[in-house]
């Protein structure tokens, strides 16, 4: 595998918390990185001198690369933001209206739930739950749109119990209701073909299994779906007028972005490119299989393992998530994340948010042969010792 990693073969095997952040990164990025801030520094558009033109070249081979990642033939349609929950609100609330409805899965998570919650404070927003099984699998057959829906927003894929929803059917039943899809689970391990789906929208984060840096982020915007900029500011176009400019991608672009951590996102997805699909949901369906025979553990994943994806979260009887998981880094140094995972209303529709959320683990790109193995030894041993 060409630009692998430079990381601890041992360490990266018991990183089970890649749905937090992916680990490692591929061997290019930090490298990008530093080329940039060693060896070029300039800004991003201002100016026409040479620092700046490279730079300028960071930002829009990242933003073509990401662009054909998701199936967008206009890599303009793609903004830059500082993570997915930046994104997710420039969409939220550019598409909010006063008593309006949102249309929500009910696995979403806190960086949607909550912008919803505080603008259903001050302009009535309603949020409405489509109807969804037992594993919060959305049934798009089952979805009616409320009078005055002005939006809806699904996980691509659970951050809690990796389910993938039916984005095409979905988007089939909503007629003009613009979707807001939150990619942040799913991008770079789940194929997006936004143009062809006829998303609207998708946000996602450059830093889990896309494999860039954090602190960078993006949302696409479908053609002829205009946006409130979220914070006008300088884009270093139409600076003669004090009107936030109308075409993208700085008509939601202000301020200088992260070019250092650009410059990681675009070795990352290069990367991606030359290497083609990684392991996807194989290891999170093989270890749901394994964990499903451990007496006392309650695994919480999707009901079909066709609609799987990388991560799974577990509970076991009696015992509170985190001294699981303290009991799985102690013995075993295998990292895994416990509690609620910034998403209470998954946890409230799975019903395992009263007993304090579960042990979530997610699978990465990097992982070797082993993982699925190693995982279910180190919570059978956690079963036994609780």
């Amino acid at each position: 595998m060409r630009g692998m990693h430079a990381a601890d073969p041992e360490l990266v095997a018991r990183y089970f918390d890649h749905g937090a952040t992916s680990f490692p990164k591929p061997a290019g990025v930090a490298p990008a990185i530093t080329r940039y801030i060693d060896g070029c520094g300039g800004t991003y558009g201002r100016a026409a001198y040479g620092q700046v033109q490279d730079a300028s070249r960071l930002v829009f081979g990242a933003r073509e690369r990401l662009a054909r990642a998701l199936g967008v033939s206009d890599s303009s349609r793609v903004v830059f933001t500082l993570n997915a929950t930046h994104a997710l609100n420039l969409a939220i609330q550019g598409l909010a209206r006063q008593g309006g409805v949102v249309l929500v899965s009910p696995l979403e998570h806190n960086s949607a739930m909550r912008p919803l919650a505080a603008l259903g404070a001050r302009l009535g927003l309603r949020t409405v739950t489509m109807p969804h099984g037992e594993d919060g699998r959305v049934k798009p057959e089952e979805i009616s749109i409320p009078r005055g829906t002005c939006l809806a927003v699904v996980s691509h894929q659970s951050n809690v119990n990796g389910v993938v929803q039916p984005l095409a059917a979905i988007r089939s039943r909503l007629d003009d209701v613009p979707l807001l899809v939150d990619a942040a689970q799913s991008a770079g391990e789940l194929p997006i073909d936004a143009e062809r789906g006829g998303l609207d929208l998708v946000a996602l984060s450059g830093h889990k299994h896309l494999l860039g840096p954090t602190g960078v982020g993006a949302l696409y915007v479908r053609p002829g779906l205009a946006l409130p900029a979220l914070m006008p500011g300088g884009t270093g176009s139409r600076s003669d007028s004090l009107e936030q400019p109308e075409a993208m991608p700085d008509a939601l672009e202000s301020g200088t972005p992260n070019v250092a951590g650009l410059a990681g996102l675009g070795a990352a997805l290069e990367f991606l490119e030359a290497n083609g699909p990684g392991p996807g949901a194989r290891p999170a369906r093989l270890a749901v299989e394994a964990l499903r025979r451990i007496p006392g553990v309650r695994v919480i994943a999707a009901s079909d393992p066709l609609h799987q994806g990388g991560l799974f979260s577990f509970t076991v009887d009696g015992t509170p998530p985190s001294e699981i998981a303290r009991f799985l880094y102690a013995r075993h140094r295998i990292a895994v994340r416990a509690g609620l995972c910034c998403a209470p209303a998954a946890h409230a529709a799975l019903g395992t948010k009263a007993g304090g959320g579960a042990v979530r683990v997610s699978f990465g790109r990097f992982h070797d042969d082993g993982a699925v193995a190693r995982i279910a030894t180190a919570v059978a041993d956690a079963v036994r010792n609780r």
